[in-house]
Protein backbone atom coordinates (compact mmCIF):
# COMPACT_ATOMS: atom_id res chain seq x y z
CA UNK A 1 0.00 0.00 0.00
CA UNK A 2 1.16 3.16 -0.82
CA UNK A 3 0.24 7.36 0.96
CA UNK A 4 0.93 10.12 -1.20
CA UNK A 5 0.43 13.61 -0.15
CA UNK A 6 1.21 16.24 -2.97
CA UNK A 7 1.76 20.27 -2.56
CA UNK A 8 2.43 21.48 -5.89
CA UNK A 9 2.59 25.48 -6.87
CA UNK A 10 3.49 27.59 -9.32
CA UNK A 11 7.92 26.63 -9.27
CA UNK A 12 7.76 24.81 -6.20
CA UNK A 13 6.85 21.34 -5.25
CA UNK A 14 7.41 18.68 -2.91
CA UNK A 15 5.60 15.32 -2.41
CA UNK A 16 5.28 12.53 0.11
CA UNK A 17 5.07 8.83 -0.76
CA UNK A 18 5.07 6.23 2.34
CA UNK A 19 5.82 2.49 1.07
CA UNK A 20 4.33 0.30 3.67
CA UNK A 21 6.01 -2.61 2.36
CA UNK A 22 9.04 -1.31 2.92
CA UNK A 23 8.33 1.09 6.00
CA UNK A 24 9.84 3.97 3.92
CA UNK A 25 8.85 7.66 2.86
CA UNK A 26 9.87 8.92 -0.07
CA UNK A 27 10.53 12.48 -0.14
CA UNK A 28 10.50 14.51 -3.61
CA UNK A 29 11.48 17.95 -3.54
CA UNK A 30 11.97 21.01 -6.28
CA UNK A 31 12.70 24.49 -6.32
CA UNK A 32 12.32 26.42 -2.82
CA UNK A 33 10.35 26.89 0.05
CA UNK A 34 9.20 30.46 2.19
CA UNK A 35 9.09 30.10 5.99
CA UNK A 36 5.23 29.78 5.66
CA UNK A 37 6.04 26.64 3.19
CA UNK A 38 8.30 25.12 4.85
CA UNK A 39 6.70 24.73 8.03
CA UNK A 40 3.69 23.32 6.05
CA UNK A 41 6.37 20.96 4.59
CA UNK A 42 6.90 20.15 8.29
CA UNK A 43 3.92 19.56 9.18
CA UNK A 44 2.47 17.06 6.71
CA UNK A 45 6.12 15.12 7.02
CA UNK A 46 5.40 14.60 10.78
CA UNK A 47 2.08 13.40 9.44
CA UNK A 48 3.52 10.94 7.40
CA UNK A 49 5.60 9.79 9.93
CA UNK A 50 3.31 9.18 11.78
CA UNK A 51 2.59 6.11 9.19
CA UNK A 52 5.57 4.46 9.13
CA UNK A 53 6.48 1.72 11.70
CA UNK A 54 9.53 1.22 14.45
CA UNK A 55 12.28 1.24 11.46
CA UNK A 56 11.34 3.12 9.55
CA UNK A 57 13.60 4.87 6.61
CA UNK A 58 13.34 7.54 4.35
CA UNK A 59 14.55 8.62 0.58
CA UNK A 60 15.03 12.26 0.30
CA UNK A 61 15.39 13.31 -3.44
CA UNK A 62 16.31 17.11 -3.09
CA UNK A 63 17.94 16.90 -6.79
CA UNK A 64 15.75 19.13 -8.06
CA UNK A 65 15.57 21.81 -4.68
CA UNK A 66 17.43 25.14 -4.72
CA UNK A 67 20.28 25.30 -2.70
CA UNK A 68 18.91 27.85 -0.37
CA UNK A 69 15.90 25.59 0.42
CA UNK A 70 19.27 22.86 1.74
CA UNK A 71 20.78 25.99 3.49
CA UNK A 72 17.69 26.36 5.21
CA UNK A 73 16.68 22.59 6.05
CA UNK A 74 17.83 23.15 9.84
CA UNK A 75 14.26 24.57 10.35
CA UNK A 76 13.27 20.92 9.82
CA UNK A 77 14.88 19.69 12.84
CA UNK A 78 11.65 19.10 14.79
CA UNK A 79 10.34 16.39 12.50
CA UNK A 80 13.80 14.68 12.00
CA UNK A 81 13.48 14.91 15.96
CA UNK A 82 10.03 13.14 15.65
CA UNK A 83 11.45 10.68 13.54
CA UNK A 84 13.97 9.82 15.93
CA UNK A 85 11.13 9.37 18.63
CA UNK A 86 9.48 6.69 16.37
CA UNK A 87 11.93 4.60 15.49
CA UNK A 88 13.76 5.84 12.81
CA UNK A 89 16.32 3.69 11.41
CA UNK A 90 18.57 5.99 8.61
CA UNK A 91 18.00 8.42 5.41
CA UNK A 92 19.35 9.11 2.37
CA UNK A 93 19.69 11.86 -0.06
CA UNK A 94 20.15 12.92 -3.04
CA UNK A 95 21.46 16.25 -4.33
CA UNK A 96 22.52 17.49 -8.17
CA UNK A 97 26.10 17.50 -8.59
CA UNK A 98 26.16 20.87 -8.01
CA UNK A 99 24.68 20.50 -4.03
CA UNK A 100 26.84 17.74 -3.84
CA UNK A 101 29.87 19.43 -4.62
CA UNK A 102 28.60 21.97 -1.86
CA UNK A 103 27.49 19.98 0.90
CA UNK A 104 31.14 18.38 0.61
CA UNK A 105 32.89 20.99 1.19
CA UNK A 106 30.40 22.98 4.01
CA UNK A 107 27.85 20.45 4.53
CA UNK A 108 24.16 21.40 4.25
CA UNK A 109 22.67 21.07 8.36
CA UNK A 110 21.47 18.12 9.26
CA UNK A 111 21.80 16.64 5.57
CA UNK A 112 23.33 13.18 5.79
CA UNK A 113 24.08 10.53 3.48
CA UNK A 114 24.44 11.81 0.64
CA UNK A 115 24.38 10.31 -2.89
CA UNK A 116 23.75 11.62 -6.42
CA UNK A 117 22.41 8.48 -7.50
CA UNK A 118 18.64 7.42 -7.00
CA UNK A 119 19.99 3.65 -7.21
CA UNK A 120 23.16 3.92 -4.64
CA UNK A 121 20.34 5.77 -1.98
CA UNK A 122 17.99 3.28 -2.34
CA UNK A 123 20.75 0.50 -2.79
CA UNK A 124 21.91 2.12 0.94
CA UNK A 125 18.38 2.10 2.69
CA UNK A 126 17.87 -1.09 1.90
CA UNK A 127 20.95 -2.57 4.08
CA UNK A 128 19.68 -0.93 6.68
CA UNK A 129 16.78 -3.58 6.92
Amino acid sequence: MTTETNYIWEVIMYKFIFNNDKNRIYIYIGGSLADSELEKYKNELIEMINKTHTGFTVFADSSKSSISFLENSVKLQGARDYGVTRGFKGVATVLSYEAFEIHQKKPFPGIKNVFTDVIEAEQFLDTLG
